[in-house]
């Protein structure tokens, strides 16, 4: 998960606000699996 917010740290919202959704979404989605 670690990686996953990093990512989503670099990634300014004004640049791609849907890859953040996207982002959000699986994040949760692998915390639940996991």
């Amino acid at each position: 998960m670690g990686r996953e917010v990093a990512e989503k740290t670099q990634t300014p919202l004004e640049k791609r606000p849907s890859i953040l959704m996207v982002g959000s979404s699986n994040a949760g989605k692998r915390t639940l699996l996991s």
